[in-house]
This record gives structure tokens, sequence and C-alpha cells, in this order.
């Protein structure tokens, strides 16, 4: 009895610990089969084929006309046990994807299979061809030079001749095979070959990752909406009070410390008595109220006169770093100085440091009137284009490649990390992980793709014109302008950047015209929301 017991319990221990180990299949994807394509025109019964996938328990097979944007379009959206699946469709241009999924992990949906077949004769030629280079330079013992008979040079070299023509079709036919079948891969391929018996075609297949084929749609029924910002007299006195506290100075108090103040401090912070990454710090300013650490920390300092004590303070759910969300943390703090702020006055100083050729107060507030509404104008033309562009996306749906998005995530969290002073080799994983950028990272792609589109679709370029012009423009916000001017012409980077930049606004003149919108006013102070 207790053997019995004891398998009973490892079997209900195994089943108890499946969802452990279920494989992640995330980053893997489907090949099709048959049809190879994604589009598929049918006027009986289709009978749908993919690979299976090592990992999948059961994929989900689904079908749509003409495409996946709405899931009104859907006419299956089934799960399938096996790697088949066989149903009929009324006449119509339908679009299917397939992906495998288990307990814990979906797959990425399915990729494009493109097979390709090279005649004999192709083989042949190539062969001899290296054949005939080879005898004309080869020394064999018994043979003079370039008298050795085809046999033996087939005998000899045969096998990395024949290795270098297969290779050498690939490379040549792919992307032949790619124009011919008016694909467009967004990743590198996976290629397999599927025979190399020189009597017969050599054939191979390569998977890969496609870009969508996008025709824009342009509605007058698109809305977006046409930003305007309103600003009140209370809006430019809180700008000029924010100024003023930019511009002062702090001095030191003996006194407690209370909220706006600005601490001085060491700190170390422990998890359960064990240091994390960034638990430290020696003579750190910390403005009270700023909210720049993490809940609690700033009010437990609040009331203290310099001194040292200890506190705690909790880590946010959503916190960057994945390993301390959620977690409670121990800091001793050695407060050593408390300041107060004294604010700047208004006056030929301040002017000075802000670089203004005014005189009193009166100009002073004309001047930052004017600064504010030069920013409000650019805001309120990237409020009108966020818009625009969501109204754009919202029309036009499509799927993008997962490894193009997945470039672009990785872009954008490289990016995170040197603004905070990390490199990936030097970040964890938990430091910025790659899955908080997927979403802005795929309608940044979709984006792309859909400009990419639209410049064809409005037959729009930059000429040299243009971009001199472009130039000018930019080269007025700097004190020296010829001299940015001559800097510029030597900056390729910069200027592609800036041809970049001039196509957008001519293709933002054009999508006002073809969409339809609709005012909106916001005041100043929503800005911070937006």
């Amino acid at each position: 009895m207790k053997k019995a017991g004891f398998v009973l319990l490892v079997i209900v221990f195994a089943i108890g610990c499946a969802k452990w180990v279920s494989v992640d299949i995330s980053d893997d994807s489907i090949v099709l089969v048959s049809p190879t394509e994604n589009q598929v025109d049918s006027l009986q019964k289709k009978t749908f084929v993919w690979e299976e996938l090592e990992g999948a328990k059961k994929y989900r097979l689904q079908i749509a006309s003409p495409d996946f944007s709405d899931i009104s379009y859907y006419a299956l959206d089934s799960l399938v046990l096996g790697t088949s699946y066989s149903t009929s469709l009324i006449p119509n241009t339908y679009e299917w994807r397939v992906r495998g999924e288990n307990d814990d992990f979906n797959s990425v949906w399915s990729t494009r299979k493109l097979t390709v077949s090279i005649p004999v004769e192709e083989y042949d030629k190539k062969f001899q061809s290296k054949i005939n280079n080879i005898k004309g330079k080869a020394k064999l013992d018994g043979f003079r030079k370039g008298k050795v008979p085809n046999d033996v040079l087939e005998q000899r070299y045969g096998s990395s001749i024949h290795a270098d023509v297969v290779n050498e079709l690939i490379q040549s036919s792919y992307p032949t095979a790619l124009t011919d079948n008016k694909l467009n891969p967004a990743s590198a391929p996976t290629i397999n070959l599927e025979s190399e018996d020189p009597k017969k075609p050599i054939s191979f297949s390569a998977v890969f990752e496609v870009f969508p084929d996008i025709k824009p749609k342009l509605s007058r029924w698109t809305n977006y909406e046409n930003f305007s910002i309103s600003i009140s007299a209370d809006d430019l006195d809180l700008a000029i009070e924010d100024i003023l506290k930019r511009y002062g100075e702090w001095s030191d108090v003996s006194r407690a410390s209370k909220e706006d103040d600005q601490v001085i401090i060491d700190f170390v912070g422990m998890i359960d008595g064990e240091e994390f990454e960034g638990n430290s710090a020696k003579d750190f300013k910390l403005v009270l109220g700023s909210k720049s650490m993490i809940p609690g920390f700033e009010d437990a300092i609040i009331g203290k006169k310099p001194s040292e004590f200890s506190i705690k303070s909790t880590f946010p759910d959503d916190y960057f770093k994945k390993d301390l969300a959620g977690i409670e943390a121990d800091f001793k703090i050695n407060l050593k100085t408390v300041q107060e702020l004294k604010i700047a006055q208004i006056g030929e100083d301040l002017f000075s440091k802000l670089e203004m050729d005014v005189k009193d107060e009166p100009a002073f507030r004309k001047e930052i009137s004017s600064r504010m509404q030069k920013e409000i104008e650019v805001q309120e033309k990237d409020l009108t284009k966020e818009s625009m562009y969501e109204a754009l996306l919202k029309t036009n749906k499509f799927n993008v490649p997962n490894v193009t998005v997945k470039e672009q995530a990785d872009l954008m969290r490289k990016d995170a990390l040197m603004r905070i002073g990390h490199s990936e080799e030097n970040a964890g994983e938990d430091l910025f992980p790659i899955d908080s950028f997927m979403e802005n990272a795929q309608k940044r792609v979709k984006l792309d793709l859909l400009f990419a589109q639209l410049v064809k679709h409005f037959d729009l370029k930059v000429d040299q014109e243009m971009l001199d012009s472009f130039i000018e423009k930019e080269s007025k916000k700097y004190k020296d302008s010829d001299q940015f001017k001559q800097w510029i012409s030597g900056q390729p980077q910069q200027l592609d950047q800036f041809k970049m930049i001039a196509l957008e606004e001519q293709l933002v003149e054009k999508l006002e015209n073809a969409l339809k919108s609709k005012d909106k006013v916001i005041k100043f102070s929503e800005l911070s929301n937006k």
C-alpha cells in the first residue's frame, strides 16, 4: 500500500507541475504548407495545411475576408488539434493565418513559405563551368596541366563543386523568386534544402515574414481633431513663477524640512537584508514633494531635522524593474542638510541668464508670452498630427511582421536605457523589459509602413529647393544662422532626418485636404495630461 501511495503521489505531483514545463513558443511561428500564400480565392471546399510546431498543443486557425482588421470580417476562428482543416467557403478572397498555442504561450502568427525549383539545365551549366575552370589549372599526378579528364576531376572535386553550385543557385534564385511572387520579406529567410539530387531539379524552401500589402484608405468620414490651445493670464503667471523658481538659489536653513524644500541626503536601501541595484547614494539632492522617489520615501523625510533615521517604502506595482515591483524596502537615511529656495528676482541678472533683450518687467512678461505662444504652436501641430495618425490607424487596419515590431521595440529600449546612462550590456532584462515597448513599437511600425504607402499614393518628393528652404527655416532658431547652415551641410544623417521631416510636412498637408477635421480647444493647463 505504501508503494501504491507513493506512485499516486508522483502522478499527482507530475500533473500539478505540468503547467511549469510548457514550452515557450512566443517567438516561434507556423509555416504555411497549403496554400503557401496567406491569401486565397475560394470557390469550393478548401483544405488548409500547416507545419507542426514543437511545443504547441493546439492551433488557432483564422480566416477572414478581406482581412483581419475587424472581427466582423472573420469567417472562421477555430481551435484545431491537428495540422490541417477543411471547410467550405463562399466565393470570395480570403486571408488565412495560424498560430500555435499551449497552456501558457501563443506563437506569433504564421510566416510565409516559398518553395523554389531550379531546372537541371541551370545546375549542369554552372557545374560544368566550374569543372572547366578547374581543368585549366588542375595539376594531378599522371596528367599534364589542363588535360585531366572530367570524370577524374568530378571524382576529386565533385562534392565541393556541388555544394558551391547549390549555394550559388539558391542565392541567385531567391531574390528572383521573391520578385516573381511579388513578396516583400520582413525577415531574413530560413532556407531548407528540399532536394539536391543533380539529376533532378534542385529544390529549396524559404520561410520568412512578409510586410503587408497596404492599400491606403482615405475617407472624408475619417475624423481627426484639429487642436488649438488657449492661454490665460494665470497661465502666464504660473510660467513666470516656474522660471523664478528654476533660476532661484538654495540656501541652508536650521529647521525641520517641509514640502518644496531641498534636502541633501545619504541613503542605503535593503530588501530582506540584501542590497539591490541602485540601493544607495551619497550627497543626493532631493526636492521634497517632487515625487521623484518611490511612494512614501519623500513623505518620511518631511518634518525631519538633520539626523540619521530609518524608513520603509514600497516600490510601485508597475515599477520599471520587475524584480522590485511591489516590494517593500528598508532605507537608512542620513539627512545632512535642509535648504529652502530663494526665488530669482525679475531684473537684469535674470534677463541675462535667459538671454533676453529686455529692460523691464512689462517687456519681460511680453517676451515670456511670445515664447509660450511659439511653444503652443508646436504643441498644437503635434497634438493635431497625433490625432490624425490615430484616425488613419483606425481606418487602415493591418497586421505587421512580428520580427519588425521586436526590432523597433529593441531600439526603443536601447534609447530608454541610454537616457539613464545604461547599455544593453550592463542592464538586466528586468530593467525596461522589452514587452513594455511592444505596443508602442507596433504602432510605430504600422505608421511607418502606412506613411511609405501614402507618400507613394500622393507621389511626394523632397527636392534640393525644399531641403534648402527647410534648412533656412531651421537656421533661424540659432544665433549664428550662417554657422548652422555651414555645419549642417556636412551632416548627412541630420540632412536625411530633415528630408523625412519635410516629407512628413507635405504628407500632413495632403491629409488635411483628404480627411475631415473637427476643432478642439483645450486649455494650456491641460497640456500636462496630454
